[in-house]
């Protein structure tokens, strides 16, 4: 029960809000301000100064903060201990990614040598699986964002260049390539801020001085393909993102594009855990 509230007590610390820590954590936000009550209500103490919408940690808070970090950190280490001690014979392995497009064929492999081990994954942009990562929420991640960290091992599994991802029956579709400027003739989809597909994108139209017609935001890769399916714009993304699809064409450009990569995380720490070291033997790193 105290590690409950706790727990909340830590989300809507590091997020200033009980709104934002409830969609976190998947709690409604009653839930968390009633556990946060509760927990000053039971040691009489206050942990955060309510200014509205913005929650402050008081100065007991602040002192606080850190022993709690410890405390769910070992039991994120406990959990994993507990849910991997037999082996790579039961189990569940948890895979974050950007995308399925480049780590499918490892977890096919996978799961045909370990049939009965439990996959599970989950889909974001590459900061928010290396932050789920780091935090255990996750075993492995798939990122596009290349990082130097200390506690991370990395594998590098893809780099291809970006293309216009494209309705097959638009009028650009007829080229074999396309130049950049015909951009200007396009509604483009992006991908939010975080996504490491968004930044190169913009780089790129940057340097090239290039103003799409009209662009609009989706936060999700698998939203924007369906978008252009049905007709509502195209996309800069990877070519390894664009499905085969009758209703899809990946158009290369003339000047040359940004390449983006793909890597596979995994904590060092955790490198010789029974399930992380099957699943890393189906890998196939890029040469």
């Amino acid at each position: 029960m105290l590690s409950e509230l706790l727990g909340s007590f830590f989300e809507v610390a590091r997020q200033g809000s009980v709104a934002l820590a409830a969609r976190q954590i998947k709690l409604s936000q009653p839930t968390i301000s009633s556990r946060i009550r509760q927990l000053e209500e039971i040691y009489q103490i206050e942990l955060f100064y309510r200014g509205g919408a913005r929650w402050v940690l008081s100065d007991a808070g602040i002192r606080l903060m850190p022993m709690v970090e410890r405390l769910l950190q070992e039991e994120a280490n406990i959990d994993f201990t507990l849910r991997n001690a037999g082996g790579a014979q039961q189990g569940n392995l948890r895979i974050g990614a950007t995308g399925p497009y480049f780590i499918s064929h490892s977890i096919a492999h996978f799961h045909a040598a370990h049939p009965q081990i439990q996959l599970s994954m989950q889909f974001g942009n590459s900061k928010e699986m290396l932050k789920a990562l780091n935090e255990y929420a996750i075993d492995l991640a798939v990122s596009s964002k290349k990082i130097e960290d200390a506690r991370l091992n990395c594998i590098l599994l893809a780099a291809e260049p970006l293309v216009l991802a494209i309705r097959s029956d638009h009028s650009l579709a007829k080229q074999k390539d396309l130049d950049i400027a015909d951009l200007t003739e396009v509604h483009l989809l992006l991908r939010e801020e975080g996504s490491e597909t968004q930044k190169l994108t913009q780089q790129f139209l940057q340097e090239k001085g290039i103003q799409p017609k009209s662009s609009s935001c989706i936060a999700n890769g698998e939203a924007i393909r369906q978008a252009i399916i049905h007709g509502f714009g195209a996309s800069i993304m990877s070519r390894g993102e664009v499905p085969h699809h009758p209703s899809l064409c990946a158009l290369p450009f003339r000047q040359t594009s940004p390449l983006i990569y793909e890597y596979l995380y995994y904590l060092k720490d955790r490198e010789k855990v029974p399930l992380i070291a099957a699943f890393l033997r189906h890998i196939e790193p890029l040469a």
